[in-house]
């Protein structure tokens, strides 16, 4: 009967220990914020509300460099787990995220602050050059690295990425099974979201543009204001008006006063509240909302509602898009809206 390295055995005991973890984690995030308050809840991306940091690990890069959690800091990075003698999961993923990196480059920010990882699981087969040449293949600015199973253990663990290499001595072609996702790290060496399967490059494309937008929110939730189950419903074919519900909490002990709103997605976006008066409807535009100290505001339909014009996207149901709302006193509080029927 053939047997497992005690060695490789421990590290897939790790790396389950700390999946599990990482599944606590998310689940205090859950009862913290309840289900609503993970952004954009939908099969594209999980947006964590409290990235989680990353701690030291190390591993080697195709050219034979360190690659630690020095190496995350100051760029966005994707993350995907596999293994170069992976016949399709890898190399498929591998093409989309290829396609994704040139819809972002596309973007007028540009993708000189993304990285793009393919970390190998299994260091026995794949060296330093094979992963050069692997990886290159896909896009020539993609980065393989590996290291030791107590190094990959480390990183994967965090990341909650489970996988398993089923070693048998005298087997070349041994099986690997390895996570389908595609993990986010932000600038600041935190695990910020995650991509699950299948994967679509325009969609992971749009939604990162989405990430990088509500990155200037944390000021927002500094000063105390907070937003949860923002959406806009889909528009009929050829309507160049849609509306935007969500709700606004303020924590503060004073009045916040949202005077404006704005969007790259749409020309333009105003705050509205529909009327009704002897059965006839009617918009009233508003311009300021008072949120009273300690207290929330429901945007709802046939109530207070942002009215987003000319959409410069096909807004789908499941996309999403971010608004910015504009408090007096000069906080910005963008909001990723996700479009629903």
């Amino acid at each position: 009967m053939n047997r497992i390295p005690l060695q490789f055995s421990i590290m897939v005991t790790t790396v389950a220990l700390a999946a599990v973890l990482a599944g606590a984690w998310l689940s205090d995030i859950d009862r913290e914020y309840d289900s609503r308050a993970r952004l954009l809840p939908d099969q594209v991306m999980t947006l964590h509300p409290e990235p989680k940091p990353l701690t030291d690990f190390a591993l080697t890069d195709d050219r034979n460099r360190v690659f630690d959690l020095g190496s995350l800091k100051g760029k966005w990075s994707f993350l995907f787990f596999g293994f170069t003698h992976c016949p399709d999961v890898c190399p498929t993923t591998l093409a989309v995220l290829a396609r994704a990196r040139e819809n972002i480059a596309r973007n007028t920010v540009g993708a000189e602050d993304i990285q793009f990882v393919f970390v190998s699981v299994d260091p026995n087969r794949d060296s330093a050059s094979k992963l050069r040449r692997y990886v290159d293949h896909f896009d020539t600015s993609f980065v393989g690295v590996t290291g030791d199973n107590a190094q990959i253990a480390s990183l994967a663990g965090q990341l909650g990425a489970t996988y398993r290499v089923a070693i048998t001595p005298g087997v070349e072609n041994y099986p690997v099974y390895h996570s389908t996702a595609v993990f986010l790290a932000d600038p600041r060496a935190r695990y910020h979201a995650v991509f699950p399967p299948p994967h679509d490059a325009e969609a992971i494309s749009r939604r990162f543009k989405v990430v990088r937008e509500l990155e200037g929110g944390a000021a927002g939730k500094a000063a105390g204001i907070s937003a949860r189950d923002a959406w806009i419903r889909e528009a009929p074919p050829g309507a160049t008006v849609m509306a935007g519900y969500l709700e606004l909490r303020n924590s503060t002990s004073r009045p916040q006063v949202l005077a404006a709103a704005s969007s790259s997605g749409f020309e333009r976006v105003m705050m509205h509240r529909t009327t009704v008066t002897d059965g006839m409807a009617g918009m009233e535009h508003l311009s300021q909302i008072e949120l009273a100290p300690n207290a929330g505001l429901i945007f709802a339909p046939g109530g207070n509602h942002l009215m987003l014009t000319n959409p410069k996207l096909a807004l789908r149901a499941g996309d999403a898009v971010v608004v910015k709302l504009e408090f007096r006193g000069g906080l910005v509080l963008p909001v990723a809206f996700e479009v629903r029927r």
